[in-house]
């Protein structure tokens, strides 16, 4: 695929500006937010052993059967269907005991069949446990069917960030995220969209992209900003739809032209934003290429605890531990997760010599665990990131 290089329009270079702005507020913003943490007064600091804990209080329990969802199996039928109200505490009280700032990331299945009173329980326990000063966070990845307006109105009220789970124009949704009776949910999820922009609430989108050719790239970002969607994360389904890793890069290659052309600077693709702000030499903020994995532990709804991707949960030799039967320092400081972490010190052997790896790093830890560290290991969508890499900085080079 030939990089974009001419011809160069002045709504290319408009957009890119934009982008350079509003990527610089970004970047102020969070440097004015690591000051702030830097200058609270140190009340009994604790170690930051994990950053965020992504806690499914539902287990993987949905009200939709979509066809890619790689959570379909689930966790064990002998879990209990909601996180009890015990474990619950005694999770809260573990996490805030091990980090100052974390960030509780509820997930799913679907998070919102845990119930209003769960959550506003979680609240309560974080405000008890919380030494003063301490910043939790929480935030919210729903596929927004059961959102109504009372919902809305609690996550606003309480500074949830929200995610939703939107793949794009409604016959391409509808096509791939359905009920257990294949009625599409994309009415139910823009009612949701509604109730929160009643709110005032801002969210994010996830969109999953398949081998189903049911909508272009092109339309993708006409369907996003005509509904004032301006954070989008693209995930690929990649061997649950028929995707393919060559499918995939022409996919985001076509959706980048498309995302540059629109003259909407203000639309926020995660994938463009983070090489955009490689190029520029700007900090990444995509946590698969920081080099490492992020302490991001996830725990579900019967105390199991695991590293970050629920994709693991095949792979029994990589479950921590159960936070009912240890305390959480305990298992973070343990041996199985000492030699999770051991097993991506180093990197691939076939990212040793490519010239994309300053920015990919080896890309995510799960892959490289999985495949291995060899010449045929690392990140499953390595061919993918090098053609979309070399076409998209190809064409910012030829922009500005």
């Amino acid at each position: 695929m030939q990089a974009l290089y001419n011809p160069i329009t002045q709504n290319q270079t408009g957009m890119l500006q934009g982008i350079v702005d509003r990527c610089r507020e970004q970047e102020a913003d969070e440097l004015c937010h690591y000051i702030n943490l830097k200058r609270k007064v140190k009340v009994e600091r604790k170690p930051e052993l994990i950053g965020a804990v992504v806690i499914t209080p539902a287990g993987y329990r949905c009200n939709l059967a979509c066809d890619y969802c790689f959570n379909r199996a689930g966790s064990s039928k002998s879990n209990p269907a909601v996180m009890n109200q015990e474990l619950l505490e005694r999770v809260i009280q573990q996490v805030l005991s091990t980090s100052e700032n974390p960030e509780f990331i509820w997930h799913g299945g679907e998070p919102l069949l845990a119930g209003m009173d769960f959550y506003k329980n979680a609240l309560r326990l974080q405000e008890k446990y919380g030494l003063p000063l301490t910043q939790a966070r929480n935030a919210i990845q729903t596929n927004g069917t059961l959102l109504d307006e009372s919902w809305a109105a609690f996550l606003k009220e309480n500074h949830f960030e929200i995610g939703l789970s939107l793949d794009g124009p409604e016959k391409l949704h509808d096509a791939q995220r359905k009920y257990p009776s294949r009625q599409g949910s994309f009415r139910q999820v823009m009612q949701a969209v509604a109730n929160l922009n009643r709110e005032k609430k801002s969210f994010g989108i996830a969109a999953t992209i398949t081998g189903e050719k049911l909508c272009s790239p092109e339309e993708l970002p006409a369907f996003f900003i005509g509904h004032r969607f301006f954070r989008i994360s693209i995930n690929p389904a990649l061997n649950r739809s028929g995707l393919t890793v060559s499918a995939y890069a022409e996919y985001m290659c076509r959706l980048f032209d498309a995302w540059l052309n629109s003259n909407e600077p203000e639309l926020q693709i995660s994938l463009f934003d983070g090489l955009f702000r490689a190029f520029r030499k700007m900090p990444l903020n995509i946590c698969w290429w920081n080099g490492h994995c992020p302490r991001i532990i996830r725990i579900d709804q019967a105390g199991d605890v695991w590293p970050c991707c629920d994709r693991y949960l095949p792979y029994t030799q990589y479950k921590l531990g159960n936070i009912r039967q240890k305390n959480l320092q305990e298992i973070l400081t343990g041996v199985i997760y000492s030699n999770f972490r051991e097993n991506f010190a180093n990197l691939p052997l076939r990212c040793i010599s490519c010239k994309w790896s300053h920015i990919c790093k080896g890309g995510c830890a799960y892959h490289r665990i999985i495949n291995g560290q060899g010449e045929d290991g690392g990140d499953h969508l390595c061919e993918a990131y090098k053609q979309i890499f070399h076409y998209i900085f190809s064409s910012f080079a030829g922009l500005l």
